[in-house]
């Protein structure tokens, strides 16, 4: 009665106070940097999120897809990340064979926009921001993105950077239409998957595998 009574609430004050609580499957987040495109895929700018000076500088925090488990393997958060998986660019650490370094971002990179397609493309409706993320990405022209006087601290802290379309004012991964679709991807199941009754929730769903930290 007590787990079914907390996610009622839980439910209740995620839709009276969206900006506040996120939905299931999603958490709130602090994105220091925003890299704004427009409809084609070009870059228009990079926006940075902080208030304050020096080191009290608080970045915007934003509710953004669950992150996922980190391990010594190569796995992507869902719309934003760190620059290695975002644009291909590592953190620069003297201690590491830049080669190396290189060799593992271009994967990371791969494995970024993977997990966007696996997660918003598999249908016949496909938002248009997404897609403008994609040929973003796809094409690879970051020079303006690099060149940009706010791009060196991005790199050299490995901040967490995120997308938005210049005629929103939110995230891409914050748009309607994706947030609808991540959260009708949640109730699929795999092939084998077997449904059970949550003692949380009440509903029959699939068990979930793995647990972020």
């Amino acid at each position: 009665m007590i787990l079914h009574a907390l996610t009622r609430y839980y439910q209740r004050i995620s839709q009276e106070r969206a900006d506040e609580v996120a939905p299931e499957g999603f958490e709130r987040k602090e994105i220091p940097f925003v890299i704004v495109l427009d409809y084609s895929g070009n870059f228009v700018g990079l926006e940075d999120t902080r208030e304050g000076t020096g080191k009290k500088k608080q970045a915007r925090v934003f509710i953004v897809p669950k992150g996922a488990k980190k391990t010594s393997g190569i796995v992507a958060n869902l719309f934003w990340d760190t620059p290695a998986y975002a644009v291909g660019r590592p953190k620069p650490d003297p201690k590491k064979d830049p080669v190396e370094l290189a060799e593992r971002a271009e994967k990371q990179f791969f494995c970024f926009q993977q997990t966007i397609r696996d997660a918003c493309c598999t249908g016949e409706s496909q938002d248009e921001a997404v897609l403008a993320l994609l040929r973003f990405l796809e094409k690879q022209d970051f020079e303006q993105l690099f060149l940009h006087p706010g791009w060196e601290e991005v790199e050299e802290k490995g901040m967490n950077v995120s997308f938005r379309l210049n005629t929103d004012h939110s995230l891409i991964c914050q748009r309607p239409d994706v947030v609808s679709q991540l959260a009708s991807s949640l109730s699929v199941l795999g092939e084998d998957d077997t449904r059970q009754v949550c003692l949380v929730s009440g509903k029959s769903e699939a068990p979930a595998r793995l647990h972020t930290a």
